[in-house]
């Protein structure tokens, strides 16, 4: 009943948006936002998705294994051996999914030792905060762990998960969100109709629905009105969105740090302002080197 439960899941996810995650385009990495030679230090090589954590990246490579980069204080770049499906990273701590729909975690969860006590069964996707975490099952059930929350995450079936400061964020397989846990902001005032993507920012939380727009609810501090075009995939960082266009191009809720110019198949946005994508192979390294200057050149005005 599992093996048939996670293939309807699944099925469903690869229609809609999430899908695009696990369709993504493999290539290099390239970090914008931040100055720090940590950050930009990126491994080489085509990745098919990554992951910016705030103190660190960690990105998946076509061969399923992990690389990460970034601070190591406390081990967060010792990431676990195997092949892996999806990643996440806050802080200092790092969880991942491996191929057999099992957590992997490691690092340092910071003073919640509790997260590192990742329940057992098989999962598509896991999301983190500061305090927790949130996994979907592929039988679509949530289960979260680390901190005492409020109130646990909602019965049924959903499609994809995030979590925010304190809160959570999901969609149903009929496509309407449910959220739960703290209602700070408006947290919780989530919109009607339905939905194909979530993310969730420090009190905020935006939606992507099938025709490529986006709805916000919460305290937003960007400005959802610079959130252009046909959206594919979104991303979001503490006090901002990023947004992956269907043409590949970038758009951003806030100019800080802002986008660069090229095409991208995956995204992130980290908890401390610096950004990631990945550039489908083969790029203009010419185009991408031109727009990272510009953009260095306009935080120097």
């Amino acid at each position: 009943m599992v093996r048939s439960g996670r293939k309807t899941i699944l099925g469903v996810l690869l229609v809609g948006v999430c899908g695009q995650q696990t369709q993504a385009q493999p290539g290099p990495l390239v970090v914008w936002g931040t100055s720090n030679p940590q950050y930009l230090n990126v491994p080489p090589g085509n990745f098919v998705r990554a992951h910016a954590a705030g103190s660190f990246g960690v990105g998946i490579r076509e061969n399923g294994t992990l690389a990460a980069w970034g601070d190591n204080t406390y081990g967060q770049l010792n990431v676990p051996s195997g092949t892996f499906t999806q990643v996440e990273g806050f802080e200092a701590f790092g969880v991942g999914v491996r191929s057999d729909g099992t957590l992997a975690p490691w690092g340092a969860a910071l003073g919640w030792p509790p997260m590192f006590n990742v329940p057992s069964g098989t999962f598509i996707k896991v999301d983190i905060d500061e305090h927790r975490a949130t996994g979907l099952r592929t039988d679509g059930t949530l289960v979260s762990w680390g901190a005492v929350e409020p109130t646990p995450p909602p019965a049924g079936q959903f499609l994809d998960i995030a979590t925010g400061f304190d809160f959570g964020v999901a969609i149903r397989t009929d496509g309407t969100l449910a959220a739960w846990g703290s209602s700070f902001g408006g947290t919780l005032n989530v919109p009607s109709g339905q939905f194909v993507a979530v993310a969730a920012g420090q009190y905020f939380g935006a939606a992507l629905r099938a025709d490529g727009s986006v709805a916000f609810w919460g305290m937003t501090y960007g400005d959802p009105a610079l959130l252009t075009g046909t959206v594919r995939q979104i991303s979001a960082g503490y006090f901002s969105v990023l947004g992956l266009r269907a043409d590949g191009t970038l758009t951003s809720t806030s100019s800080n740090p802002g986008v660069i110019p090229g095409t991208f198949s995956s995204i992130s946005s980290t908890p401390t302002g610096w950004r990631l994508g990945v550039v489908p192979a083969p790029t203009s390294t010419a185009l991408l080197t031109a727009g990272l200057l510009a953009l260095s050149s306009s935080r120097r005005r």
